[in-house]
């Protein structure tokens, strides 16, 4: 620990002057690395790498100890009470800030009934004299305590630059302040299990929750921490789970499109079980489409956490290779003159974004506006990108829509690459007229039309010759 840190707090990464100056170094001279962390003088890198699994090791649950379960009598605390109980477990204690659900209460029944003993606690585990009173009342009316399961949390979906203070603290109190009451609560006693439910969130981002990926964060580091103390300790990161996860439905769809899908609760609970019986400390558990998810999140350069992921080509990979007599467009280039063929091209760029974005004819993008500043979204750029690669029957790389940021400058590249027209006319800033192509804000409102209907008609023309 770092000289002059305040007792019973975990160390930080940055714990000298030494650390401070190879910080400001990886600022001001960064290199392809992203995920980076200075610890004890030592840099650190992040890589996400496959586990095998393998036939674990019976766990020891106890009919004689009592496990906590803090979120209880949410969809993933309930199905870890079902899971426990189903391992023998006889004793729990279920925490939850409000009242328990229709659904939440039949289960409890059942639990119940097949011989488990409950302690419904109203505690909020954020607060210290709640919890207190709670660990005493444990003490004194169950068995020992052998098992944590830290389940609660608030999810949040803000841009980063709309965050509130009041939002940040309502995402990270559960989290952090409730993990780390529970951990020193627990620091004395003999347990088998401290698990805590981290996200995927805190191992590659997600849109929309930088203080959700901080808490979750918190997560991770704290199970690191114990570790080092010599205790038991588990953070999983887990992707969304379906039937009740924390996911909104429309963040499902998000992630769903980026290949990303709900775990279903059976196999995520199978997971837990395997990952209590082995050593690990952090382990991400999700169902992803990793050469999907790769696409995605390498979109604007290489990132190297995913480097050690081993991906086969995909269904949606796959579609992506051209047909073998080619599309009807790339037939209509490659017979057009070097006089018609760019303008073609650009009017099939701009048909192709306004498919995308899902605009209207006429307000079809502008040649020297930029794609993001249209509205294109990375999930859109993906698509995008596939259209073209198998339209045109040419690779373009994950990252063409940053290289190339407008239809102006993808069809130069284009046209350049694929077609060989620059090589003849080239067209530069100092020659922006080699390619005639139509930009829609450099003509008045009451020619549009006109515009439009005499450029269609040159090009009809330019298909039936």
């Amino acid at each position: 620990a770092p000289s002059g840190e305040k007792p019973g707090f975990p160390a930080t990464d940055l714990s000298a002057n030494e650390d401070a100056k190879s910080l400001l170094a990886e600022i001001l001279e960064p290199d392809a690395e992203d995920l980076i962390a200075y610890r004890n003088g030592m840099r650190h890198v992040a890589r996400l790498e496959s586990t095998r699994v393998t036939d674990p090791s019976a766990i020891s649950v106890s009919a004689e100890a009592s496990y906590l379960i803090t979120g209880g009598l949410g969809a993933l605390g309930l199905r870890v009470a079902r899971w426990l109980v189903a391992q023998g477990a006889r004793h729990l204690t279920l925490t939850s800030r409000g009242q328990p659900s229709v659904e939440a209460q039949e289960t409890i029944r059942q639990l119940r009934h097949a011989g488990a003993d409950l302690l419904m606690a109203h505690a909020d585990v954020a607060i210290d004299a709640e919890m207190a009173a709670l660990f005493e009342t444990m003490a004194n009316s169950m068995p020992p305590l052998r098992g944590v399961f830290h389940a609660a949390g608030v999810v949040g979906y803000e841009p980063i630059k709309e965050i509130t203070r009041d939002a940040m603290r309502t995402v990270l109190r559960p989290k952090v302040q409730g993990a780390w009451t529970l951990h020193r609560l627990t620091q004395g006693m003999p347990l088998d299990f401290f698990v805590c439910f981290s996200s995927i969130a805190s191992v590659w981002g997600a849109k929309g929750q930088a203080h959700y990926a901080a808490a979750n964060h918190f997560l991770d580091a704290l199970a690191h921490y114990r570790r080092g103390l010599g205790l038991p300790a588990l953070t999983v990161n887990w992707g969304p789970w379906a039937d009740g996860g924390m996911a909104s439905a429309e963040a499902q769809a998000w992630l769903n499109r980026q290949g990303v899908a709900a775990l279903p609760p059976e196999s995520a609970i199978e997971a837990l079980g395997y990952l209590l019986a082995t050593e690990g400390c952090q382990r991400t558990v999700a169902q992803v489409n990793w050469p999907l998810f790769k696409e995605f999140y390498e979109l604007r350069d290489q990132r190297p956490l995913l480097e050690h992921i081993q991906v086969r080509p995909s269904r949606e990979m796959a579609e992506e290779t051209p047909p073998e007599q080619g599309s009807d467009i790339l037939r209509r280039l490659e017979t057009a003159t070097i006089h018609d063929g760019p303008e073609l091209l650009a009017t099939y760029l701009q048909e192709e974004v306004t498919n995308v974005l899902g605009i209207e004819f006429s307000e079809w993008p502008a040649l020297h506006q930029g794609f993001f500043e249209m509205g294109m979204d990375s999930l859109m750029a993906v698509e995008l990108r596939r259209r073209l690669v198998t339209h045109l029957a040419t690779a373009l790389p994950a990252t063409v829509l940053f290289d190339y940021p407008n239809i102006q400058d993808l069809a130069t590249h284009i046209g350049d690459t694929r077609f060989g027209w620059t090589h003849e006319r080239p067209l530069t800033k100092e020659n922006p007229q080699a390619f005639p192509l139509l930009d829609r804000e450099a003509i008045p409102d009451d020619e549009i039309d006109a515009s439009i209907a005499e450029r269609l008609a040159r090009l009809e023309s330019l298909v039936k010759s």
